[in-house]
């Protein structure tokens, strides 16, 4: 964790510095951020993943059988749903992250489609979800975690991975199998996944029904009672973002993250370095794919007041635009757990 800023130790939670993370186009795992809520040693030993709930022919599969499937390998980012929470315009619940809890990484390992073709969806009990549960002992706020997502998203887009950057996972990022859901927040990537399960209703594990969801920026106490997490949907795709990651005499540089739907895809990002009132066209210096970050830099020239010396101090802003040309909210709308901040990247500089 020494390349990591500790946001937290029990249990243990930490981002990089935001200037190492965009040097690489696929994170490195020294870089990529930890979020965690149990301790991540409680490992289950004696590995086997059961498969259940609505198919036909139920089974447990061990790691050997796995490799011996066909794999696969995605690129994605992997992004908590609470990242850039300290941007949010008033304070909010939960760690106080800054732009790096992203990794964008090659991950490698069986179809969630391969194995549910072998179990056979039954057609009697018609599944709509898909559970991953890491029935490893409890967590934070409940007996073990878990989450779920839509059966149709399950079968096209998730991956059950067992490397990640063509080396295996290490414990602490989920090995030995974690689940991938490319666009979705990283809540419902499960890391040491024991347990998958279809159901006709969504996981009501607590990390699913009462945590990880946009209230209303009316709620504030009384949602801690249940006033208003009852009436919203988990969180799923997370939004179109983009962030400053560093500013030096002459180059603002930084990434961007792909929003929701089939046009989430990124075309441009556009850089202010007068606080909105003008803005250019970044240059793409790495495109990851549809599930993958952009990352981006933009070259200027300060000029010289009329005594000769350099304008040096303003705030450089950054904005993403998609396939249909959405793009960010100047600010991300306030909620309780501050999560899917997603205003323009802002960054104050003075240069010497």
């Amino acid at each position: 964790m020494t390349a990591l800023v500790v946001k937290q130790h029990n249990p243990p939670n930490a981002e990089p510095d935001l200037a190492q993370l965009i040097q690489y186009a696929h994170t490195p795992e020294h870089l990529v951020y930890l979020r965690n809520h149990d301790d991540e040693e409680n490992a289950h030993e004696g590995y086997l993943l059961t498969v259940d709930g609505a198919v036909e022919t139920p089974f447990k599969i061990s790691l050997s059988e796995l490799s011996q499937l066909p794999q696969t390998t995605v690129e994605a980012v992997l992004q908590c749903a609470g990242n850039r929470r300290s941007m949010m315009p008033a304070s909010t619940d939960g760690i106080q992250w800054g732009a790096g809890t992203v990794a964008n990484c090659l991950w490698s390992g069986v179809a969630l489609s391969t194995l549910l073709e072998r179990a056979g969806v039954r057609s009697s009990v018609p599944a709509q979800h898909v559970h991953f549960a890491a029935e490893r002992g409890p967590v934070q706020e409940e007996r073990f975690y878990a989450g779920s997502v839509p059966l149709d998203k399950g079968l096209k887009d998730v991956l059950l991975a067992t490397h990640m950057n063509g080396k295996k996972l290490t414990r602490e990022h989920g090995a030995p199998l974690r689940v991938v859901v490319p666009g979705y927040c990283g809540a419902r990537w499960v890391k040491w996944v024991t347990h998958i399960h279809l159901s006709p209703h969504e996981s009501a594990n607590h990390y699913m029904q009462r945590d990880y969801k946009v209230l209303p920026p009316s709620s504030g106490e009384e949602a801690e009672n249940g006033g208003h997490w009852d009436n919203e949907e988990p969180i799923t795709e997370m939004p179109l973002n983009s962030a400053i990651a560093s500013i030096s005499a002459s180059t603002v540089k930084g990434y961007a993250l792909p929003g929701p739907g089939d046009k989430g895809s990124i075309s441009r990002v556009e850089v202010s370095l007068d606080d909105g009132s003008t803005w250019s066209d970044a240059l793409i210096t790495y495109r990851g794919g549809r599930w993958g970050w952009v990352l981006w830099e933009y070259q200027f020239h300060t000029g010289s007041d009329r005594d000769g010396t350099r304008k040096v101090k303003g705030v450089a802003l950054s904005r993403a635009v998609d396939e249909e040309g959405k793009t960010q909210p100047r600010e991300g709308t306030w909620n309780l757990r501050g999560v899917c901040y997603d205003g323009y990247g802002r960054m104050e500089y003075s240069l010497e």
